[in-house]
């Protein structure tokens, strides 16, 4: 089943309310697409390493739909009336919260600190709740004082609405025919920087086999738990099999091997952080197997990919 990333399907459930009948697949290549993006985040005490396999990109999205996806920032302590204003008119609305203050999230309440997408779609003057659709729960609820907490604790100073203007939006079938362009150009791309990210993915986890051995298990712990984030190359591929039609037998398996291998690369990394020790074990001939691997298997998709698309 796939892990649905919780933005994507916003968008998608917003606009099917509207009537523009986009599935989460499309969505997710009409925003950006699937990407190979190898990070390294800045922090004196710790290196972190992020792996983005799609892209979030408003302009791009309004280019092929017509849709305009822009964010309406508002004081913390107007932002509560203004929801109940949009609600009250009838309008649903996309907000951006920490879902570790989140009640009704019982799998990532007060354990997971993340952002979270969700809709708010009415609020009861008489039990000042609000009911809300994300990606894990069709209905749930959630109370005024806890979403003022919610909204307290996720931001400083400006509260950000997520407004879609769709009085332009481009129909359906318009939006299918560029499908097959947006996938076409990812492909391209990752075929000729593929090599470039893999590199430095590898070299840098050299480095973390260098330093201290209880950074490196908490460094691999997090790049673990980042590859398998609705952002990360496993939910990322998912997306983009779920969205091209007519999969020869082929393709499918080259989708499956791609994430099947990240999968048990992400459980060999837990293994290492759940070891006793591994001060004195030379990681580097360990990582360079499985990096080869994934980048031979990524590069032989989006050329099937391509191949397919061609026919």
């Amino acid at each position: 089943m796939l892990n649905k990333d919780c933005f994507v399907f916003a968008i998608s459930e917003y606009l099917q309310g509207v009537g523009i009948n986009y599935k989460s697949s499309m969505i997710f290549n009409l925003i950006g697409g699937h990407d190979l993006i190898v990070k390294k985040n800045e922090n004196k005490y710790l290196p972190e390493l992020s792996i983005n396999y799609r892209i979030i990109d408003f302009d791009h999205f309004q280019k092929y739909t017509g849709v305009k996806i822009f964010i309406e920032k508002l004081r913390i302590d107007e932002s509560i009336e203004r929801l109940v204003e949009i609600v009250k008119k009838g309008r649903r609305q996309i907000i951006r919260l920490n879902c570790f203050y989140l009640p009704y999230d019982i799998s990532n309440f007060g354990r997971v600190n993340s952002d979270h997408f969700l809709i708010i779609n009415y609020y009861c003057d008489d039990t000042q709740q609000f009911y809300v659709t994300d990606n894990k729960y069709q209905s749930a609820i959630i109370s005024l004082s806890d979403i003022k907490k919610a909204i307290i604790k996720t931001y400083k100073e400006f509260f950000d609405l997520y407004v879609l203007d769709v009085r332009n939006s481009f129909s359906q079938k318009h939006v299918n025919k560029i499908l097959r362009e947006i996938v076409t150009s990812n492909c391209m791309r990752i075929l000729q920087t593929a090599d470039t990210q893999f590199t430095y993915l590898m070299n840098e986890l050299i480095k973390i086999n260098k330093i201290d051995p209880l950074l490196k298990k908490i460094a691999l712990y997090n790049l673990a738990l980042n590859i398998k984030k609705p952002t990360g190359p496993i939910v990322s591929r998912q997306y983009l099999m779920e969205s091209i039609e007519g999969l020869s037998e082929e393709l499918s398996n080259d989708f499956k091997y791609l994430i099947i291998a990240w999968e048990r690369f992400t459980i060999e990394l837990m293994k290492l952080t759940s070891k006793a020790s591994n001060e004195e074990e030379n990681l580097q001939e360990y990582f360079e197997k499985y990096i080869d691997k994934l980048e031979k298997l990524e590069l032989k998709l989006n050329d099937s990919i391509l191949k397919h698309l061609n026919n």
